[in-house]
């Protein structure tokens, strides 16, 4: 038995790297795992990070079995609080998190394969749907440095289950 391409959460969230690489976000993006983005203390930045949830059984599509599958993906935005260099601007984590926000709202993404990461395809029928609920933005606290706030976008895909 083979996977289906939706079936490969590497897969999901490449393609979810892919639409935010194309968006003007104002800051770099850094894995979740990385523990600092980078030395430049007065750069803004954001971490990505993905929250797992169980998928759920939905049915048939098409004749193939279908798991709807929840996907949180969690942007934490940081912005240089002006401890550790001359520059600081207050609103910047604000307004890169709204960005994140207006990016997210309502984002139909298509799932690439990634069989030929040098040329990842698009996969029939299969897209990742960010539209309810709308992203929310919190305030996270400020740390060792860094304003930070998160914009958490809560999306759904259907999962085909190869036979």
């Amino acid at each position: 038995m083979s996977l289906h391409a939706s079936q490969r959460a590497d897969w999901v969230r490449a393609s979810v790297w892919e639409f935010l690489r194309g968006q003007d976000l104002g800051a770099d993006l850094v894995p979740a795992e990385a523990m600092r983005a980078n030395l430049d203390r007065s750069a803004p930045w954001i971490r990505v990070g993905f929250l797992d949830l169980p998928p759920s059984p939905a049915g048939q599509v098409d004749g193939v079995y279908t798991n709807r599958v929840p996907v949180n993906l969690l942007l934490d935005v940081h912005a240089p609080d002006g401890s550790n260099t001359d520059q600081v601007n207050l609103w910047a984590a604000d307004r890169i998190a709204s960005l994140c926000r207006a990016a997210m709202a309502n984002a139909d993404l298509p799932l690439y394969d990634y069989t030929n990461p040098d040329a990842p395809a698009a996969v029939a029928g299969v897209s990742l749907i960010f539209h309810t609920p709308p992203p929310t933005l919190q305030d996270i606290g400020n740390v060792n440095g860094w304003i930070r706030r998160r914009v958490t976008a809560r999306g759904i895909y259907f999962e085909r289950l190869a036979a």
